[in-house]
């Protein structure tokens, strides 16, 4: 199999993953955590990001007026965009560093789109990208390792180590090419968009 590059990301965390064997001599590749970047604005309150309240027009006794468009959204859009080329900046790096061959998407739809606006040079050198919109964050690595079976990114087999762990043999007796499993309901921010793969 290919050597993967994983994002999983929403507007204010990007999580970046490798899925390839870390040895020739091990039986099956290996889902690692490489990287958890962070938007620091989206993690901000509203109240830190704004000195005051948002205008509002036709205000009078016992109105409350109606919200003037002071470009806040505007704002944060372009916050997102310049996160998305942080992520993808970051793995182009990692697709070099790791010798990927395709690169999964796994993001809110939303922030999705803005992934894909910087996805143009990883496309022109020969790598698949692929695409699911799914907000999967919050997810723990096992809960990760068993939902990206299911989308079709991985296969259903595979073993998954922390970020910072060394990929060391299971215990005796434990399968090396099981999944863990689990009966977490999918917590999904948005609706399902098709998987999708581009080889443009």
């Amino acid at each position: 199999m290919l050597a993967l590059a994983i994002v999983v990301a929403d507007a204010a965390r990007a999580r970046l993953f490798t899925y390839k064997r870390e040895a020739q001599d091990e039986a099956a590749p290996t889902l690692r955590e490489r990287a958890d970047l962070v938007s620091p604005e989206r993690r901000m309150r509203p109240r830190e990001l704004w000195t005051d309240a948002r205008p509002r027009a036709n205000v009078g006794v016992g109105r409350h007026g109606d919200p003037i468009d002071d470009h806040r959204d505007d704002h944060l859009v372009e916050v997102d965009r310049r996160f998305a080329a942080t992520v993808v900046a970051r793995v182009a790096q990692l697709v070099d560093d790791a010798a990927c061959a395709r690169v999964a998407l796994v993001a809110s739809p939303r922030f999705l789109g803005h992934l894909r606006e910087h996805t143009a040079p990883l496309r022109q050198r020969g790598v698949t990208i692929e695409e699911v919109g799914r907000d999967l964050t919050t997810e723990t690595v096992p809960e990760l390792r068993t939902h990206l079976g299911e989308f079709g990114v991985l296969p259903r087999t595979g073993r998954w180590v922390p970020e910072g762990s060394s990929p060391n043999p299971p215990p005796s007796g434990a399968s090396p090419d099981r999944a863990p499993t689990h009966d977490a309901r999918l917590r999904a921010r948005g609706p399902v968009l098709d998987r999708k793969t581009d080889k443009r």
